[in-house]
């Protein structure tokens, strides 16, 4: 018998029959107590007795019919939207699958762009445009155009509003080089794609040269993206609310809780709001507890400049300069472990304790992980009384999502990421000299973290 029967033929005819006796017993036990003749007492109190049982017993096949009912309906979900996923943390079922998915729109509609693209060129007296290449991303369709038109790149720069007016309420990305006659329209589309952390993980499982290779995400046009941690000792992450900068820092941490064990790797967290780091608080890779309050913070990241020391003195003695070269050479079990050190949201920090955080902070950075200490910070709040000169030069390798304004990007070096549509999309850069690498940053939720880490601890 399947669920439906079962709800049809057994529990709804119990919850009628259970109602009834509730509803008989109820009005008998109510006239008892308003009647002064007890004559028939015996018979209202087995009516009270009865109410007693009905009523609990009601709650239950309540309870089971509720659960027969969410089986049903996923089951429906599944059989007639299987490109739907339930979601176990919040009660809902998403439009699509939380997988790569690069969107998918009709062939006619990249059509348009296109023609509207070259029409409105043409009116802008930029003639002579030629489409040469289109892709369609995750979160953008990708043009690539071509034009005879003498001073291309001033002219295309100046074309950007009247494009977004024809093309899209949402802010496009136009980059052309000077002395070039190439240039691209970057579309955002509505629906997009979503990279999921835990398909990534799947896909990079044993592939990985190296346990600090982190899949971040992949690349607007699809492609895996992924960052090596030892030559990226120090990374910056930042963006607004809602930018996505959470989860790209949340799925570097989670992956490497997965891949390498406490003996192996350890963290230090610090986190002044108390909210994004706090459910990593029992677990061993945690070589201190996180830091909220200000005098914590400060001797967190004073522990993280003695280890320093020590290290240095000990790779010294054997004339070597970096922990991966210390450990083969030693081959000591437990090894020397790695060390993170997490900082979210460093606004909070700098406009509290400015001279101590950035002294500290530099120590730490200038070793550029050769001591097997690293640091990702965050904020949301990029001002230049935050990013500082030394926290730049320090931190050149960044994630930056969508920030607030154009004065916030142009603090961070990356003119434009005002611009970003939020949500993942983000760029990377490695160096201030080197271009932005436009990629969407993984999904990963509470329920993932739950399933994949809290519960391996």
């Amino acid at each position: 018998m399947n669920n439906k029967k079962i709800r049809d033929y057994v529990l709804m005819p119990a919850l009628l029959i259970v109602s009834v006796l509730i509803i008989i017993s109820g009005i008998k036990t109510f006239e008892f107590l308003l009647s002064t003749e007890f004559s028939n007492g015996n018979l209202q109190v087995d009516a009270f007795l009865i109410l007693l049982i009905a009523a609990p017993f009601w709650f239950l096949l309540k309870y089971v019919w509720d659960k027969v009912e969410t089986i049903n309906f996923k089951q429906h979900v599944e059989q007639n939207w299987p490109n739907h996923k339930f979601d176990e943390l919040t009660g809902e079922y998403y439009e699509k699958d939380r997988e790569i998915i690069l969107s998918s729109i009709p062939e006619r509609k990249v059509a348009f762009y296109i023609e509207t693209v070259i029409n409105t060129c043409t009116r802008l007296n930029i003639n002579d445009v030629e489409c040469i290449d289109s892709r369609v991303g995750i979160r953008r369709v990708h043009l690539t155009l071509k034009s005879g038109t003498k001073n291309l790149y001033e002219k295309i720069c100046n074309i950007r509003p009247d494009l977004e007016l024809a093309l899209t309420k949402y802010p496009l990305i136009i980059k052309s080089d000077e002395d070039s006659s190439i240039f691209s329209v970057l579309i955002p589309i509505e629906k997009w794609g979503v990279v999921e952390w835990t398909k990534l993980q799947k896909e990079t499982q044993g592939t990985s040269v190296s346990d600090f290779l982190i899949a971040i995400g992949r690349k607007d046009t699809g492609e895996l993206f992924e960052i090596d941690l030892l030559k990226c000792p120090n990374i910056l992450i930042s963006g607004t609310t809602g930018s996505g900068k959470g989860m790209i820092q949340e799925s570097i941490i989670n992956t490497l809780f997965l891949r390498l064990s406490p003996s192996s790797l350890k963290f230090i967290f610090i986190d002044p709001k108390r909210v994004q780091l706090a459910h990593f608080t029992q677990l061993p890779h945690t070589i201190l507890p996180v830091a909220e309050k200000r005098e914590d913070v400060l001797s967190h990241l004073q522990f993280a400049t003695q280890e320093i020391k020590r290290r240095k003195k000990l790779f010294a003695d054997e004339s070597i300069s970096n922990l991966q070269d210390y450990n083969a050479l030693k081959n000591e079990t437990p090894p020397i472990p790695y060390i993170i050190i997490v900082i979210d949201e460093l606004s909070d920090l700098m406009l509290n304790q400015s001279k101590e955080m950035q002294f500290l902070l530099n120590q730490i950075a200038l070793t550029k992980g050769c001591q097997g200490i690293l640091t990702i910070i965050s904020t949301s709040i990029p001002g230049s009384d935050v990013i500082t000169k030394q926290i730049k030069d320090n931190f050149p390798v960044r994630i930056i999502g969508k920030v607030a304004s154009k004065v916030d990007a142009e603090t961070l070096g990356i003119p434009g990421a005002e611009k970003l549509l939020g949500v993942g999309d983000a760029y990377f850069i490695k160096s201030l000299d080197s271009e932005p690498v436009l990629i969407q940053g993984n999904y990963i939720d509470e329920l993932t973290i739950k399933n994949n880490i809290l519960k391996k601890y």
